[in-house]
């Protein structure tokens, strides 16, 4: 039996992603979630470090660490060396998988310690792209592969598309916001010049991460603050930006990008789901880890905007829905 540990049941579309992208890898693996269990194939990982007695059943036999960028806290680091040292005693081969190593650039030498044991610890390394390489292999002799993000394996279900407006001819363009640091005074700006008068194209607000513990990385208040942040008063604005609900349920959201025309994407996994989908994405999430994914996919439909450019990520997103809205038109 394979446990996987992960930031499972943490209110994030993507880490759900992940684990059923996993699921479809390892058939019949059992995650181990942070917050709350959301199917019955799952385990409470209990409390965090000090770990002392092993979190996996008697009649595990191989344990996995990933996906996804898991090396951010001290906290979470200790316990991962924790559970591969038990792990190891206990004579369950336990390995890393397809993790984001993005989070140790820059940090203290107490995480870089962490990260030192956890790779002496496992059986085995990858990682989701070649910089996460290039970043873990300056901490580990191990031999590391790359492998992509578990959320690739996505089984892909036959889910009804939602029919929203008779204007066929106006996009539906996806935003997903990565809480409330993503709301920046240039994404404001396009979406009222958008919504005004003959509009532009309609904004559906997809949220992806709903933590139990941190209200700034909330996309659902994040969203909720930038409907009331532009002027939504003007007459038939309302109805040209949609607010949805979030779901932890990752195809619910890959059903949302079904139906859209296009996607500003300021989460990694939107990143991935509008690659699933094929529908073109924009960006202007800061961060190596955003980075990344640009230099690892080359994809000729996603465009990737200096964040430090006001004035390049304000006319990047302009031409970006304008370009769409004229496709969508002939």
């Amino acid at each position: 039996m394979i446990y996987a540990f992960g930031a499972f049941g943490t209110n994030n579309i993507g880490d759900e992603a992940i684990l059923a992208g996993m699921r479809s890898v390892y058939n019949g693996v059992k995650a181990v979630y942070v917050n709350k269990l959301t199917d019955v194939d799952s385990i409470y990982m209990g409390d965090f470090p000090p770990l002392k007695q092993p979190p996996f059943p008697i009649d595990c036999t191989e344990i996995i660490i990933g996906g996804g960028g898991l090396l951010y806290t001290e906290q979470v680091l200790q316990y991962y060396v924790d559970l591969l040292r038990l792990a190891k005693a206990y004579g369950v081969p336990a390995s890393i998988q397809r993790i984001g190593a993005e989070g140790i650039v820059d940090c203290n030498i107490q995480k870089l310690g962490l990260v030192v044991d956890m790779c002496k610890l496992a059986t085995s390394i990858s990682v989701r792209s070649h910089k996460s390489k290039e970043i873990l292999s300056k901490y580990t002799v191990k031999p590391i592969k790359v492998e992509p993000d578990f959320a690739y394996s996505l089984y892909k279900e036959n889910l009804p598309q939602y029919e929203y407006y008779k204007e066929e001819r106006i996009p539906r363009i996806g935003v997903v916001l990565n809480g409330m640091a993503s709301i920046t005074p240039e994404l404001l700006k396009v979406i009222r010049e958008c919504t005004i008068k003959s509009p532009l194209a309609y904004f559906h607000f997809i949220p992806h991460s709903r933590p139990y513990v941190s209200i700034n990385n909330n996309d659902v208040i994040a969203q909720e603050h930038l409907w009331s942040s532009i002027d939504i008063y003007h007459a038939n604005r309302e109805q040209r930006i949609v607010l949805h609900q979030f779901s932890p349920f990752p195809m619910h959201a890959v059903n949302l990008y079904q139906a859209m025309d296009g996607i500003i994407g300021l989460r990694y996994h939107s990143f991935i789901f509008s690659e699933l989908t094929q529908k073109p994405l924009i960006s202007y999430a800061s961060g190596v880890k955003f980075q990344s994914y640009f230099l690892e996919t080359k994809r000729t439909d996603a465009t990737y905007l200096d964040p430090t450019n006001k004035t390049l990520v304000y006319q990047g997103l302009m031409n970006f829905i304008t370009r769409i809205a004229l496709d969508k038109s002939l």
